[in-house]
């Protein structure tokens, strides 16, 4: 899970950091990061489609405030979270014209922020095309992971490898029992020991497949059929049909 904080004040940075890592230990997600930015421009410099699952912006900012913030944002990403962050409750409705998740105001407890957070992973994992999904960690705890950022799973054994742009998480389960649960979440398998993420597949040629990061993947024979059905629909705008 990445998160993003971002505030002209570093106090109030610090803060809401300390709180967030609290809940998520609590909530035993070990796999996080969370970024603080003093400025809006300083966002959006590192910004793009995905970078972050969560977004917690001040409304007030010199230069580029929040809201402004929120509408560039908006024009790369629809799909991340963002939760306001101010002293004005008069700017409460003004924030849910950038789809907000709603406002958290600056004297916040860690109550709410744990009340926030609940709210926002329990929508993601209720909305596919957002969805996480928990893995139990090899080595130990578990974690949240952004399907959404998932180039492939491939499979050692009971071993389970997600390989994500940056990083491979290793979890125990089977790609049977995978394939089953991340059906209707745009993953296709394509042979025994991979699990695809369609959204990801740059080009197939005979019996390889090549995922957007550069990954050539072998198509098993008997799977070939499924990978075009679902590129075909994906290419029609109909995979979530």
């Amino acid at each position: 899970m990445k998160i993003a904080i971002c505030d002209d004040d570093k106090k109030c940075n610090d803060k809401l950091h300390a709180m967030l890592a609290d809940y998520l230990v609590r909530e035993k997600i070990d796999k996080y990061e969370i970024s603080e930015y003093t400025s809006g421009v300083e966002l959006l410099d590192e910004y793009s489609l995905g970078t972050f699952d969560i977004i917690f912006l001040d409304v007030e900012m010199p230069g580029l405030d929040g809201f402004e913030t929120a509408m560039k944002i908006r024009e790369a990403d629809l799909d991340v979270d963002i939760v306001f962050v101010t002293y004005l409750k008069d700017e409460v409705q003004r924030g849910f014209d950038f789809n907000a998740k709603g406002y958290l105001y600056k004297s916040v407890t860690q109550e709410q922020i744990d009340e926030r957070m609940n709210k926002l992973i329990n929508e993601r994992l209720r909305n596919n095309r957002n969805a996480f999904h928990k893995i139990k960690l090899k080595n130990s705890g578990t974690a949240l992971l952004s399907l959404a950022r998932v180039l492939y799973f491939e499979s050692y054994g009971h071993d389970i490898s997600a390989v994500l742009e940056n990083e491979t998480l290793i979890f125990l389960d089977s790609i049977t029992n995978l394939a089953s649960e991340l059906e209707g979440h745009g993953f296709v398998r394509i042979n025994k020991s991979y699990l695809v993420n369609i959204n990801h597949v740059f080009n197939v040629s005979g019996n390889r497949v090549t995922i957007i990061k550069g990954a050539d993947l072998a198509v098993g024979r008997a799977y070939k059929q499924t990978l075009t059905d679902a590129l075909a629909k994906r290419e029609a705008g109909k995979w979530k049909e």
